[in-house]
């Protein structure tokens, strides 16, 4: 199915949206999901090493994939 969109729009930084209302507390919680279930990690890991990676890398996932991690971001905004 083509989606009748041709770009998004990420507010990460509060610019659009108040950080009041949890967007980014909704995110953190999606990548925790994510990490655990596809990376098999737990969730104290996946915690630690998404905040770790966001700080080291810019994004869990750039970090995940500079650890050799074969990750499908796809997946993960499905």
């Amino acid at each position: 199915m083509e989606s009748p969109f041709n770009s998004l729009l990420f507010d990460l930084d509060d610019t659009l949206y108040s950080s009041n209302v949890g967007i980014a507390e909704v995110v953190k919680k999606n990548t925790n999901v994510y990490l655990i279930e596809k990376c098999g990690l737990s969730e104290s890991k996946a915690t630690s090493i998404r905040d770790e990676l966001y700080l080291s890398h810019g994004s869990t996932f750039a970090g995940l994939r500079a650890l050799g991690y074969d990750i499908d971001v796809g997946e993960y905004i499905k």
